[in-house]
Order: C-alpha cells, then sequence, then structure tokens
C-alpha cells in the first residue's frame, strides 16, 4: 500500500487484512470499497461501501459517507482505501476525496496519486463521474441537472419491476402543495388546470439526429412529429415532449412498475409515461430512464406575485 497524501493510504484487501501493517503504519481507519466484506481487526475503524468495478455503476452516490469517514479518521489518525487490487475503486474515491478537500482538478488529483501509486487507474465510467464531480465545483450538488440524471440513471436499475420507495431527495416537490416564487414557470394540466411540475424539474437533454434515429418504419414525414425543414432544405430535429425528474405526486405511479402511464392526480387525463429502461424522444434522443410529458397535454404560465401597496 501506498501513502497518497498525507495520511491516506491506497491499498488491497490483503493490506486490509494485515493487522501488523497497519499498525506499523499508523492506520486507525479502513475503508473498504468492493463487493466483499474484508476481516479488519476489532481495534481498527472499519466501513464497509458495496460497489461495483464497472463503468456504469454508482461512484458519486457513494462520495458523501466515503467523506465523512475519512475526514473523520485523519482527525485522530490515518486512512486506509482500498478495494481488491488497489486500482480502480480506491483511487477513485481518494482522487474524489483530494479534489473534494483541496479544490483541484481530477487530473491534478489523480496525477498526485499517481506519484506514489503510479498504477493507479479509475475505469472509464468513473473518470466520467469524477468529471462530473469537478463540474459541480468539487461537490455534491443535488440541484445539478447532470447530478440528477446520473442519479436517475442509476436509481433506473434497482426501479425495474420492484417495489419500494423513491430517495427523498430526488422526488421534486409537488408544485399543488407549495408555493411557487415569483417569475417561476408552472406547468398545468391543459384539461383540469392543476399543476403538475415546475421548469426547475425539466431535464434537459441533447436533441438527438431526427429520423436517422428511427428504423425506417417509425419515420413520421408529413406528420406533426416529424422533423421540420430548416432554411437550408435539410430536416431539423424536434422535440415533442418534456422529460422530467420524478414529482411526488407520481411516485405512487413509478415504484413496482417497470413502464407505465403518466395520469394527472386530478382528472386522470393521461400527460405522458415514464420507463425505467428509457424511452426515445421525437428527436431521436434516448432518455434513461424516461419521465415523458407530452407538450400538448400541458400549458405553462409565470407566477407573478401581486405588487407590493404602499404602506
Amino acid at each position: 500500500m501506498n501513502e497518497v497524501s498525507v495520511g491516506i493510504y491506497i491499498g488491497d484487501s490483503q493490506n486490509a487484512e494485515d493487522t501488523p501493517q497497519l499498525e506499523s503504519c499508523g492506520i486507525t481507519h479502513v475503508l473498504s470499497v468492493e463487493l466483499e466484506k474484508p476481516t479488519v481487526d476489532s481495534k481498527i475503524q472499519h466501513k464497509f461501501v458495496k460497489m461495483y468495478d464497472q463503468p456504469d455503476k454508482d461512484l458519486l452516490g457513494h462520495l458523501g459517507e466515503c467523506f465523512k469517514f475519512i475526514e473523520d479518521g485523519l482527525k485522530e489518525g490515518k486512512v486506509l482505501i482500498h478495494c481488491v487490487m488497489g486500482i480502480s475503486r480506491s483511487t477513485s474515491v481518494a482522487t474524489a476525496f483530494l479534489m473534494y478537500r483541496d479544490k483541484i482538478t481530477r487530473d491534478k488529483a489523480l496525477d498526485l496519486i499517481k506519484e506514489t501509486r503510479p498504477y493507479a487507474r479509475p475505469n472509464d465510467g468513473f473518470m466520467a463521474q469524477l468529471a462530473l464531480f469537478e463540474a459541480m465545483g468539487c461537490q455534491l450538488d443535488t440541484s445539478n441537472q447532470q447530478f440528477k440524471q446520473h442519479r436517475l440513471e442509476q436509481l433506473s436499475y434497482d426501479m425495474k419491476g420492484s417495489g419500494g420507495k423513491l430517495p427523498v431527495e430526488l422526488l421534486a416537490s409537488d408544485p399543488q402543495m407549495s408555493a411557487a416564487t415569483n417569475q417561476q414557470t408552472i406547468y398545468r394540466c391543459r384539461k383540469c388546470r392543476r399543476a403538475v411540475f415546475l421548469d426547475t424539474s425539466i431535464l434537459n437533454h441533447d436533441v438527438g439526429k431526427g429520423q436517422a434515429s428511427f428504423r425506417w418504419h417509425k419515420q413520421t414525414v408529413g406528420k406533426p412529429s416529424s422533423p421540420s425543414t430548416g432554411a437550408t432544405g435539410t430536416l431539423t430535429s424536434t422535440c415533442t415532449s418534456i422529460f422530467t425528474e420524478p414529482v411526488a405526486w407520481m411516485e405512487p405511479l413509478l415504484i413496482g412498475e417497470t413502464s407505465g402511464k403518466l395520469l394527472c392526480p386530478k382528472c386522470d387525463a393521461r400527460l405522458g409515461s415514464f420507463n425505467w429502461a428509457g424511452q426515445q424522444c421525437s428527436c431521436g434522443a434516448w432518455i434513461t430512464p424516461a419521465i415523458q410529458i407530452h407538450e400538448n397535454r400541458v400549458d405553462k404560465s409565470v407566477h407573478r406575485m401581486p405588487p407590493q401597496l404602499p404602506r
């Protein structure tokens, strides 16, 4: 194992179970980031975080608990962060912690680690998540759209056909039950005018390639949802749907099913649909998971506070 920053070591599973080595290095805390929980001496503070070393698995969702454990460990002594080989998962967590603590870039933090552990290498998916972490200012910003999308993508693996509840932090408040702020855009059911979501719940996506993204028999030339012709005479992609984060009123509809309809909670008018495995926007982009509201089923209005009368 190697000390990659003062008091922070990276190692493998064997290091975690080698009590004499841990004691000789002054390590008081061991953070295990792998699939199997190792046997760590009871005199050592130990935290086990189950994590797969696969590009599509979640790293960011575990960082909060890892950071707290590392910070506590550094107050009392030294910390070993390890996975099976000490190459990807442990390096990813250590890199993120240095970014968070020292407010440095992903590449700078990784270069510092490689000075003493040259073969340290997060997998490509973890590298992408670390880039997102850097874009958020080296902190977990739950309001960041890309972070919301990441959490929803990870959640989709657990929600397909399963029961349970959605994490509170991923549920937007029901605009019908909370007061909108001034100048905030409210989307309402076109049939009964019930508020169903706010503009802050919209998850933007890169526009796809239009009909080129669909099989030939799904082309819709001449129909309202088909791509329009631009000034150059080429087809341009259009979106006829809005994709949102889960809103509180949707929760009973979203859990326990892989896909289904989204009905207005007041009048039961169909507003759209959802699919935890993802679905395609009319522009051709694939959205995972997809909470899709059809634009022609909702109206939007801007909430304006009444002017304050002079006293």
